[in-house]
């Protein structure tokens, strides 16, 4: 995944950030450049994914191509992928809208395995639903998500990262 994301990226203005994890929880991929900031989630399994809303289903075939299963996709706290980006990418988009670097914090949620694909996209409260094959970063930043004027992307990579290392320093001496 992050040599597709880094094929994409134009410039030596974009930072792909690998594995935060902040006060509101993880988030597999940052990027911050030029065009603003995008927490990405990613969702490796086989199926047909159905998404509307926050609701997320499952659909697997087996080699024939006979349907076998339906489920629903949640972590383990009953949260879809929608809101588990939406949870963790808000609490991320607090911290740098108070350093005045963003408007918003764009979402997205990436299919990686071969295997999977999409069946339906309705109302997803997100930016970008996309499996791998069709990622771009193009579609991850809209207005919204624009960096504020004056704001410097490497700035906001530079928090993103403090933040991380800063969160999991206080998690460390937390436990012990």
């Amino acid at each position: 995944m992050d040599a597709r994301l880094a094929e994409q990226l134009p410039s030596d203005d974009w930072t792909l950030i690998s594995g935060y994890r902040g006060s509101g929880g993880a988030i597999d991929r940052v990027i911050a450049g030029p065009f603003g900031v995008c927490a990405l989630n990613v969702i490796h399994i086989a199926g047909r994914v159905s998404v509307n809303g926050h609701s997320w289903r499952l659909k697997r075939y087996n080699s024939d191509g006979v349907w076998v299963e339906s489920t629903k996709i949640a972590d383990g706290y009953g949260r879809s992928p929608s809101a588990r980006i939406n949870q963790s990418a808000q609490s991320l988009e607090t911290l740098l809208a108070s350093r005045k670097l963003v408007n918003r914090v764009n979402r997205g949620v990436v299919l990686t395995h071969e295997k999977s694909r999409l069946d339906s996209v309705f109302n997803p409260p997100l930016e970008i639903v996309q499996s791998l094959e069709d990622l771009s970063v193009d579609d991850m930043f809209g207005y919204r998500g624009a960096l504020r004027e004056g704001a410097s992307a490497d700035e906001a990579a530079r928090l993103v990262i403090e933040d991380h290392k800063e969160f999991n320093r206080d998690s460390e001496t937390q436990r012990t």
